[in-house]
């Protein structure tokens, strides 16, 4: 991987992650063999109580039935292949991706569509937790997800969203200095006079602040207001950085 970045001019090493590879999970087998022990259980029972009074040998059938599926259902369970290892690393310039054992694959950050984060919660049997997944959208190559099955993948997801945005953030400048609008999420929709969203806008020398809220909901304020004037859904919103950077820093060029 570091000669695929030096190949390709992304400098240093910053960080990187890798997954544990593991199995496809037991709970997509486990309900067919709880049935079958169930099945096993009750041939069991059937065949001592009718053994016991015909000394029928059809009473053990179930027990061989139930037996012979949930060795099946085990067996399935080995040969399930195992998922391959991945490894995700970020470098001063860019991206690598590799995965098992393919070639890698190098991103310049200008090579690189969108970075989006998002937050799910997931629930399992009497507990929940929230799952955190970082998705890569190269311009021409497969999408690079890097979820809570790669060590530290919190910690990397923020430092390659800043890094991201700090390199991103100059060129979209670039574009609206030119006159052109930026769409974020579909529905955000930026410009060097303002932002707007769903049939409202606001000039930049009226936003007092722009903030993200712990519902994933991002805000914006205008001076002097407690309400938001605009809300917009910020969960997975592709370059979502990038537009609190450009955001910022118009605000501030505004106020000027």
């Amino acid at each position: 991987m570091a000669a695929e970045a030096e190949r390709h001019g992304l400098g240093v090493l910053r960080d990187s992650v890798q997954n544990r590879p593991r199995r496809r999970p037991r709970s997509t087998a486990a309900p067919a063999c709880a049935a079958a022990v169930g099945v096993a259980v009750a041939g069991v029972a059937l065949a001592v109580h009718r053994g016991g009074r015909t000394g029928g040998w059809y009473g053990w059938l179930p027990v061989c039935v139930g037996t012979a599926l949930a060795l099946w259902f085990v067996a399935g369970l080995r040969r399930t292949p195992r998922p391959r290892k991945t490894w995700v690393a970020r470098f001063e310039n860019g991206v690598v991706h590799r995965v098992g054992d393919a070639e890698p694959r190098a991103y310049a950050w200008d090579d690189i569509r969108a970075v989006a984060q998002h937050d799910a919660r997931v629930v399992r049997a009497f507990r929940s937790s929230t799952g955190r997944s970082l998705l890569i959208v190269p311009l021409d190559g497969d999408l690079i997800c890097v979820n809570d099955s790669f060590d530290g993948a919190g910690p990397f997801a923020e430092r390659l969203t800043v890094a991201f945005a700090r390199a991103r953030a100059p060129r979209e400048m670039v574009r609206l200095r030119a006159g052109e609008q930026l769409r974020f999420g579909g529905q955000l929709a930026v410009d060097e006079g303002g932002v707007g969203a769903c049939g409202q806008r606001v000039d930049w020398h009226d936003v007092e602040r722009i903030a993200v809220g712990p519902e994933e909901v991002l805000h914006v304020f205008r001076h002097g207001q407690q309400h938001a004037c605009l809300s917009v859904p910020a969960a997975g919103m592709p370059n979502l950085p990038v537009f609190l950077t450009l955001a910022e820093e118009l605000r501030r060029r505004a106020a000027a």
